[in-house]
Parts: C-alpha cells; sequence; structure tokens
C-alpha cells in the first residue's frame, strides 16, 4: 500500500489540527524513547506497542501520558450505551469526575489510532519513494511529561482522608502510585493508616484509599479495597509494572514488579518483614453467595537500592555544583557546560501558586559535535518533583546539535512551586549518567500592581452637565501593570467627603495595560450638576476635590 485509502484520510483530516499535534508530539516521544527516530523497522516496532497496549491494556493518551479504562466504560462505549445507574452511583460525586475523564479519554482514543495509522501508510509510501536516497530523520519535539492524575479522588481532600486514619506514628505513607508501565501516568492511591489488632482488617471501602497495616514499614502492607476496577489492576500488573510510595516527610520510595500470587487467606507469611520492599493486597472480595474468596490477590513489589545511590547523587557536594560551576558531562566527548545564572519569575501562563525557573547554560564541545537529541535537561525542585525541560517552547531555542569546538549559549526555562527553596539541574545522557548543578531557588518578585503606578492629577474642570478629569499615569517598573478592573468612580454633595452611591464614568476609558517605562494621558468624564465637594476614586486611590466656592 503506498497510499491511505480515501476513508483513512478523511477520518484523519476530521480531526482538529491542535488535536493532531498533540498526537503527533505523543507519538514522536515514544520513537525518541525507542531509540527509533532513524530506523523505520524499531519504528514500525514502536507503532504495533502502542497499538497493542490499546487492544490488550486499554492504554489510551492523556496529555503526555497513557492510562488505564475500566472495561465496564469501554464496554458501554462500543455499544454506545451510557453506564448503568448502579455504576454511576456507586461513587457519587468521584466517580462523576472519572466518568468525565474518561469520556475525555475516548475522544482522544480514535483520534491517536488515526494518527498512528496514517503515520505509518505515509512511512511506507515514503519509503518506496526515498529508496535510493537513505532514511528520512524526524524532528523531535519532546513535551512536559507533568500532567493531572487520573485518579477519581480529588487528591486536594487526601489530608481528610489520611486524618481520618490512625495518626500516632511520625512516618507513614501518604499516597500510592502505580505505574503499568514506565512513563505512564500513574494510578494514585490516597494511602490511610489501620491498626489491625485482630483478625478483623478494618479499613475504608472507597476503592480509591488504599489501607496500610500501621507499623510495617521494612515491607509495607497495603490493602486495596475490591472493585472491578481494582481487580482488573491486579490482574494486569506484570514485569514492566512499577510503584512508588509517597511519605509524610517528603521521601518517594520505589519499587519494581516482583511476583503476583493468590495464597490463602490462612497464609500469613506474607506479612514477614524479613526484606524490604512492597505487598499489595485486595481486600473485601466476596464470592457468589456474599462470603469471603478462600483465596486473595496478592502482588510483591521489591526495593531499588539504585535510588540510595540517586539520593546521595543529589545531596553530597552541593556547594561546588553550583552556579557559576563548569563540569564535564558524563557520558559526552568531553563536553563541558557552565550554569551561568539562575532565575525565576511569575508567569501570566502558570497557576498563582508556580513560577517559572530560568536556567542559562555555557555548553562547549571538543573535537566532536554534541548531538542534544539523546539527552534529557531536568530539575528536581527538591519536594518530589521532576519536571522535564521542553526543547519545543517559545523560549528554548535548544539546537539538536552544536558544532565542534563550539561555546554555545543556552536557556532553560521550568515551571517549580513557589515553596520550592533550592533546585537541582540533572542533565542525563542517553546511557542513563547524571551530571548534577545545586542551587537555591528565591522567591520570584510580587507582581507588580497599581500601587506601583505613579498618578498625577493635572486638570479637574466642569462644562454643563459633565465633570472632565485629566490625569498623566507613569509606570516606573521593569515590567507592564494591568489596569483592567481598576476602580474610577466619583461620588458628589455639598458636603466635605460626601456619602452616596459612585457614579461610574459616562466617557474615555482605561487600557488594558500600561507599558514598562511608559507614560500615558487618562481623561475621563462624570455626570455633573453643580455640586461643590467630591470624592474621586482613580487606579486605587482616593482624591476630595473642591469644585466652586460654597455660597
Amino acid at each position: 500500500m503506498t497510499q491511505p485509502s480515501d476513508r483513512l484520510q478523511t477520518r484523519w483530516d476530521a480531526v482538529p489540527a491542535e488535536r493532531q499535534a498533540i498526537y503527533r508530539r505523543m507519538y514522536q516521544f515514544e520513537v525518541k524513547k525507542a531509540g527509533a527516530s532513524t530506523d523505520d523497522a524499531a519504528e514500525l516496532a514502536v507503532l504495533r506497542r502502542l497499538i497493542h497496549a490499546y487492544q490488550e491494556q486499554a492504554l489510551v493518551p492523556v496529555g503526555s501520558r497513557w492510562v488505564v479504562v475500566p472495561e465496564r466504560v469501554r464496554q458501554a462505549a462500543r455499544q454506545a450505551q451510557p453506564l448503568s445507574a448502579s455504576d454511576s452511583d456507586r461513587d457519587a460525586q468521584p466517580a462523576q469526575r472519572r466518568l468525565m475523564t474518561i469520556g475525555l479519554f475516548l475522544l482522544l482514543v480514535a483520534g491517536g489510532l488515526l494518527f498512528l495509522l496514517v503515520n505509518l501508510i505515509n512511512r511506507n509510501s515514503e519509503d518506496d519513494i526515498l529508496s535510493a536516497t537513505g532514511t528520512p530523520t524526524l524532528i523531535l519535539t519532546p513535551t512536559p511529561r507533568v500532567s493531572p492524575t487520573p485518579t477519581a479522588l480529588a487528591l486536594a481532600e487526601s489530608d481528610r482522608v489520611i486524618n481520618a486514619g490512625e495518626k500516632r506514628r511520625d512516618y507513614y505513607p501518604v499516597l500510592l502510585h502505580i505505574y503499568l508501565i514506565p512513563e505512564a501516568e500513574s494510578r494514585v492511591f490516597v494511602v490511610q493508616a489501620r491498626p489491625v489488632e485482630t483478625a478483623d482488617w478494618r479499613y475504608d471501602p472507597n476503592p480509591e484509599v488504599a489501607s496500610w497495616i500501621s507499623g510495617l514499614l521494612v515491607r509495607p502492607v497495603l490493602g486495596l479495597p475490591f472493585s472491578e476496577d481494582n481487580l482488573r489492576l491486579m490482574q494486569m500488573l506484570g514485569p514492566d509494572a512499577r510503584f512508588a510510595l509517597q511519605m509524610n516527610t517528603g521521601a518517594r520510595l520505589e519499587f519494581a514488579y516482583a511476583e503476583t500470587l493468590q495464597p490463602t487467606r490462612q497464609d500469613t507469611a506474607l506479612f514477614a518483614q524479613s526484606a524490604p520492599g512492597l505487598a499489595l493486597v485486595l481486600i473485601g472480595e466476596t464470592d457468589a453467595e456474599g462470603l469471603p474468596t478462600a483465596r486473595r490477590w496478592w502482588v510483591l513489589a521489591d526495593y531499588q537500592p539504585g535510588q540510595e545511590i540517586e539520593r546521595l547523587l543529589l545531596t553530597e557536594d552541593d556547594t561546588a555544583n553550583s552556579t557559576g560551576t563548569t563540569l564535564t558531562l558524563i557520558g559526552s566527548d568531553g563536553v563541558q557546560a557552565q550554569l551561568m545564572s539562575v532565575a525565576v519569575r511569575r508567569s501570566a501562563d502558570l497557576p498563582p501558586d508556580q513560577m517559572m525557573v530560568q536556567l542559562d547554560l555555557s555548553i562547549t564541545t571538543r573535537m566532536t559535535a554534541f548531538l542534544t537529541g539523546g539527552w534529557s535537561w531536568s530539575l528536581d525542585d527538591g519536594q518530589g518533583q521532576r519536571i522535564l525541560f521542553n526543547p519545543a517552547s517559545p523560549e528554548a531555542a535548544f539546537p539538536a546539535e552544536i558544532p565542534p569546538q563550539t561555546t554555545l549559549d543556552l536557556r532553560l526555562t521550568f515551571p517549580a512551586s513557589l515553596t520550592a527553596a533550592d533546585g537541582r539541574l540533572i542533565a542525563q545522557s542517553p546511557s542513563g549518567e547524571q551530571t548534577l548543578w545545586v542551587f537555591p531557588l528565591p522567591l520570584p518578585p510580587a507582581p507588580p500592581s497599581l500601587a506601583d503606578l505613579e498618578v498625577h492629577i493635572e486638570r479637574v474642570a466642569y462644562v454643563d452637565d459633565q465633570l472632565i478629569v485629566q490625569a498623566r499615569l507613569i509606570n516606573p517598573q521593569t515590567v507592564s501593570i494591568p489596569l483592567i478592573d481598576a476602580p474610577l468612580a466619583i461620588i458628589l454633595g455639598d458636603a466635605p467627603s460626601p456619602l452616596g452611591p459612585q457614579l461610574p464614568p459616562i466617557g474615555g476609558e482605561l487600557p488594558t495595560e500600561i507599558a514598562a517605562g511608559s507614560a500615558l494621558r487618562l481623561q475621563v468624564t462624570f455626570p455633573y450638576s453643580g455640586q461643590v465637594y467630591a470624592r474621586l476614586f482613580l487606579l486605587g486611590r482616593e482624591y476630595a476635590l473642591q469644585l466652586r466656592e460654597r455660597r
């Protein structure tokens, strides 16, 4: 086949352009991650793996992540039927939010698969044409790996759920992340401590709340309440699965899948604390007669000792690898990089509780070119979040190749929490070696406000039934100041400091903002009927006016 069918092409053309761009970025990221950007056979294997993941594991794209769609939702979608009332009522408000999210997932699936098929068909066609000139090279545009969790339970309410459990210890887990495959979006459970003093394991029936047996820390044992989704999740976990346990101190413990078991309920050996690891057990499952099942599903995971080495790398010699330090990138051919400066600023594109971290690098190559495509640059904010740099961002201008014997200044930008006090820039080579810089993160300056303006009243005059106010506005700041919703009104009366309703202007209007280091003249007109006194409200300021002599 050298050309896509008209029907397939028509369906692909019906996908909105911005969604097509999202699918391309996701597909290109998977290709780059697999090292298949210059190998057609390897890229075809990536495509088959993505389609297989959808068919076998129900993994669908959300932003730059992959998540699992429950079977009951997929079945309803195939039959074009709404979910049953029992399913809809089971989890009340959290379930409604989950169904809305899953509905968006399913809308994205069709367009994503169409893109993958069209891309494969077009590549086959290009192979026929370009067979004499070699394999084309893809231009990769990675995207940030930070996106909202698909868990149905609102994490904003997690503190209330956690505090409802036992609160007698100073060190305990608070969140459980389960990754079906590496780099996929995690399934998140809020962890609640529960003591088991008798044979009765009391737990929160919410399927999004895991119950931790209080006191088991060497190999924590967490129970997942039985539900069809949780049963399916336990059955799907395999060798590629990864787990992360977030502790109340901010520490993040990582585990790798070991095995799945179905022992009898009387087998208590799995609760032993003889080796570090993690144990998940499905609790609350009953048989057709409503009695507890004879066997339980268990998933065991091994603790990853490599993370201890990584923590040491992130903490030792912090003062040496700071701003101004030149380091040779480990895993490169002698390429040197210097962290020149660190700056933080607020951005209208970020939530109010986040800031933009700007890092300026100077990279110097030796006798060979530096291919940046296989390298990743990330910021660890010291709070358990690691944000990948996006070379496709408008401020990046990050080249795919730096020529030999060249010094090039580059800028990396990362979104980070306003509460982050220190940062770590991590440069990771294609083979996994890491180079580290550690630096403090200052608070960004407060955004400019109307109080930072200079306001000068130049003239107040009245003509017939109108009062005219002229003022000069000066912005001495280095950033623009917004003037949207700035207060502008007047109160008129025959006594000093008159009281009454505020009258809006009947003529003249404010611009949306005043640029940095600029000035403008403002003229506004208010209704007037001969009053002697006035209170003028202008850009957060109040002025007392006497308009004429009192008779």
